[in-house]
């Protein structure tokens, strides 16, 4: 027990961050998520396309905005919040709503991708009020902005990005 708080739970509660053991554990247990994820979406027959990516976008966004407010210490730091543990919560939602999504269009014929969406989707609005709320200055943002949409080959000319 001493070994596993030493080398696991301390790190994440003092922020001591990764040690060579937690992060070949962490190595390997992100490997084997990997794997039981693409075995998931095999076993129910989704595929991997611009639909699915639309719907696992908005926990990307969450998981990025809620690790954020951790790291500003705007919410506490616990083992759901931050890595590995974030992961696993964002996997749990994200599944869920996988699987209301592919349920819903079982009754109604709606993409499950929609339904997967907007679960994502409504669990944004919090963390993006605790983000708006502690925001100290703008300027950050005015700077990053421009070298994001540049990256990510937004035009606004043709109304169309990459691909």
């Amino acid at each position: 027990m001493d070994f596993f708080r030493e080398y696991f739970i301390d790190p994440i509660y003092q922020g001591t961050g990764y040690n060579a053991v937690n992060t070949v554990v962490y190595g390997l247990l992100l490997g084997l998520g990997i794997m039981a994820g693409e075995a998931l979406v095999e076993r129910l027959k989704v595929r991997i396309d611009r639909d699915f990516l639309a719907g696992v976008f908005p926990y990307l966004v969450l998981a990025s905005v809620l690790r954020s407010l951790v790291d500003a210490s705007v919410l506490p730091r616990t083992a759901f919040l931050i890595t590995p543990g974030i992961f696993f919560t964002i996997f749990l939602i994200a599944a869920g709503g996988l699987g209301l999504g592919l349920a819903v269009q079982e009754r109604t014929g709606l993409g499950y991708h929609k339904t997967m969406g907007a679960v994502g989707l409504a669990a944004l609005p919090y963390p993006v009020y605790l983000v708006a709320s502690n925001l100290l200055t703008l300027k950050p943002l005015l700077y990053i902005m421009p070298l994001f949409l540049a990256s990510s080959g937004f035009s606004t000319s043709s109304g169309t990005g990459p691909g």
